[in-house]
């Protein structure tokens, strides 16, 4: 960025020494300098000089759109490099179960075909949902050596061991207790 801003800086001067150079801009009502031969020498030193600072302001110009585009590949990777090191959204729930995966041992079991449940091995039911979520976002793993009738013990991945050591999601809201119940009147 610093980059950037010298090298804007010194292009700002070239074109000021541009200014400086042009005998029309630092001698107001002289005439035209092309009416004598000293005049033309003037002018032809002048054209050169400015035509020198406008080649160096182009090349200042030139490296600060270069350092320009530098500095927003670099921010774009950082944003991207933080947006993958931060993981998935989870909810209160989920990171709730990634918590008990963490500190107890927990086990898919197959009930019967097409039913499968998550218990930890005290008996206390895990939300499947909850494990399928954290499996897909790859926080979670379980061992596929043992079959689904034995149980697969499940492990908290490192990426999920990062979750977990991370922000922890807002917690979510108990749900409002039911109201009373609507009271309707005489049918006619």
């Amino acid at each position: 960025m610093v980059s950037v801003a010298a090298s804007s800086a010194c292009a700002s001067g070239d074109l000021a020494h541009v200014l400086l150079a042009n005998p029309a801009e630092s001698t107001p009502n002289a005439g035209n300098p092309t009416d004598n031969s000293a005049g033309t020498a003037v002018h032809a030193e002048a054209i050169a000089k400015m035509t020198s600072h406008l080649a160096e302001a182009e090349h200042r110009l030139d490296l600060s759109a270069t350092a320009c585009h530098h500095v927003a590949a670099t921010v774009r990777e950082a944003a991207s490099t933080t947006q993958r090191a931060a993981g998935p959204e989870l909810t209160g729930a989920q990171y709730r179960t990634l918590e008990t995966f963490s500190r107890e041992t927990c086990r898919p079991y197959e009930i019967r075909p097409g039913l499968t449940c998550v218990y930890t091995d005290d008996g206390n039911r895990v939300s499947m949902d909850d494990f399928r979520a954290l499996t897909e976002h790859g926080l979670v793993g379980r061992d596929t050596s043992t079959s689904l009738s034995r149980g697969q013990k499940i492990t908290v991945t490192e990426k999920g061991q990062q979750a977990l050591a991370g922000p922890h999601p807002p917690p979510t809201a108990p749900a409002p207790a039911p109201g009373p119940p609507a009271v309707r009147g005489p049918h006619r």
